[in-house]
């Protein structure tokens, strides 16, 4: 099945064409005394438990990668945010099966950096799409186009700057 059937099913069964944004700010969470996956592990378990029961459900989510690998410290051996967002798209599985998933990347590269990120992004995190920053042309595009995969091309942002 395609990315686009996907996204057109999930949206025809929840009723909706929402995209829920999973992108935690560390210093917001409660839990100060516990760890960094804990904190976001947590939070996220007891929301999407909620929504759940709420029958509070988006078409897809997008996890911004950022937010997760920015609270690594792999120098230290410390993968606390990689781990919290591998705990988060399991938990998506669980709560929500069958909503396509987003990563939220940004990614744009030469064409060969470019089939490393579309191999993280699909192999390894196993997203069903993935946004990438097409100002290195086609090159930096093309190597995200996977079989049954989906690409939201970066064209223009709400960002001021």
């Amino acid at each position: 099945m395609s990315y686009i059937d996907i996204l057109k099913n999930s949206a025809f069964e929840v009723g909706n064409i929402v995209c829920m944004g999973l992108d935690p700010i560390l210093s917001t969470l409660p839990g100060e005394e516990k760890g960094v996956r804990e904190r976001i592990s947590d939070y996220f378990a007891i929301l999407f438990r909620r929504m759940r029961l709420e029958g509070t459900i988006p078409a897809a989510f997008k996890p911004n990668i950022g937010y997760y690998s920015c609270l690594d410290n792999p120098r230290e051996g410390d993968f606390s945010g990689s781990l919290a967002l591998v705990d988060v798209l399991d938990l998506l599985e669980t709560y929500f099966p069958g909503i396509p998933v987003i990563l939220d990347s940004k990614r744009g590269d030469i064409a060969r950096s470019s089939g490393n990120y579309a191999k993280e992004a699909f192999d390894c995190w196993k997203a069903d799409a993935v946004t990438v920053s097409p100002y290195m042309g086609t090159d930096s595009v093309m190597p995200f186009a996977f079989e049954g995969k989906g690409i939201y091309v970066l064209d223009r942002t709400s960002n001021p700057g």
